[in-house]
């Protein structure tokens, strides 16, 4: 509904038209939207499948452009839009802490959470309830730790603006650094390592965005030393409790034969055969992914966002997919001198590298949250860039 409103102003007031029909990413939208209509259409599929597959590679993009819309009329500045970011995700942190430390185990089922037919209460490793997953307001522990990404590495650039000027307001650092910390604390609880993973690329690529080139050397030497290490620590204690729960997810002591680890690479060869069975036109939204789980023929989760893409849309879907997430990452990389633009570009890298391993552009609070801050991040910048243009003309 809200793109049908932004196609009816658009014919309205033409600036905007010119401004946002004028980028190749808006373009690439369109195609990516009538690619996945012609699939449709052609190919077809149970119709609730459909409208859940199309709705979920959709909304994201759709959302974007609303935001667009909101940032040419609203124009937002930066402490605006830091704020869409961190007030809400203060009330997830706020009681996903209170999950971990305070309720009950269970407290959600209070509230028509129930396995197997809504949302689960909780969630474990390898079904021990000694080794809880926390998710806080949202779906499960995996999307919870993918929505902490943008923020985590929003507070992080807050803490090293601010560490830069201690001395004139110190409480706001310490305020910076609680909150930083109790968003980790909720991201170790969540137990997702696709997250960790994310976040911590985040943080680096945010890093190396900001320093000189001379230290951005010396970063990425310590950076793959440091992976280096980890990885043969983990090796090394591969037999430790806390590695096999947390790090790797298979206790073989306690744990099911058949784990994550093992359900994620059986997860990836079956989205890859689809790929390869149909390449051109895919088997349409809706027959992968979590919208899948509506398809009569079963669920095809591949744990691969960009491998579901492919298996419903086919290859020239992907191809446009990561044409789109491409000309992002340029156009963010060009206006890398805003914080809120590195931020955002670190954040994308981290996010491009969870959906390796997740569905995490499927998850509806994720893809709203994100999509919905880069268009006001773009469209801001761009009216910066054409109001300075001006006043320099003038």
């Amino acid at each position: 509904l809200l793109g049908v409103l932004v196609v009816i102003q658009m014919l309205r007031d033409r600036q905007l038209a010119h401004i946002l029909w004028q980028s190749w990413l808006t373009k690439l939208i369109v195609a990516y939207g009538v690619l996945h209509i012609l699939i449709a259409l052609v190919i077809g599929n149970q119709t609730t499948a459909l409208v859940f597959g199309l709705a979920i590679n959709l909304r994201l993009m759709i959302f974007f452009i609303v935001s667009q819309v909101v940032a040419y009329y609203l124009r937002l500045d930066a402490k605006q839009i830091i704020a869409v970011v961190l007030v809400p995700v203060a009330g997830v942190v706020i009681f996903g802490l209170l999950q971990m430390f305070v309720l009950p185990y269970d407290f959600l089922a209070s509230f028509g959470y129930k396995a197997g037919e809504t949302i689960a209460p909780f969630n474990t490793i390898d079904q021990q309830l000694d080794q809880l997953r926390y998710m806080s307001t949202l779906r499960g522990p995996n999307p919870l730790g993918a929505y902490l990404i943008l923020p985590g590495t929003l507070l992080v650039a807050i803490v090293g603006e601010r560490w830069q000027r201690v001395k004139r307001q110190p409480q706001q650092l310490v305020l910076s650094v609680v909150a930083g910390f109790g968003l980790l604390m909720l991201l170790y609880g969540s137990h997702s390592r696709s997250a960790w993973l994310g976040f911590a690329v985040a943080v680096g690529v945010y890093v190396l965005l900001s320093v000189s080139r001379r230290l951005q050397l010396w970063l990425v030497c310590l950076g793959v030393v440091g992976v280096l290490v980890f990885g043969l620590g983990v090796s090394v204690n591969r037999n430790n409790s806390f590695v096999q729960n947390v790090i790797l997810h298979d206790n073989p002591e306690i744990g099911p034969e058949q784990t994550s680890n093992s359900d994620h690479l059986e997860a990836l060869r079956g989205g890859i055969a689809d790929i390869v069975d149909r390449p051109v036109t895919g088997c349409a939204p809706g027959c992968a992914g979590p919208a899948s789980f509506y398809d009569p023929d079963g669920a095809k989760l591949a744990e691969n966002y960009y491998l579901q893409v492919g298996q419903e849309v086919g290859v020239i879907g992907l191809g446009l997919f990561a044409a789109i997430v491409g000309v992002v990452a340029v156009r963010l990389y060009r206006q890398r001198l805003g914080m809120l633009s590195r931020v955002m570009l670190a954040s994308l890298v981290g996010l491009s590298i969870a959906n390796l391993l997740l569905h995490v552009w499927a998850d509806d609070t994720l893809a709203y949250v994100w999509w919905g801050v880069l268009g006001l991040v773009l469209l801001a910048r761009k009216q910066q860039s054409e109001e300075s243009q001006a006043q320099n003309q003038i």
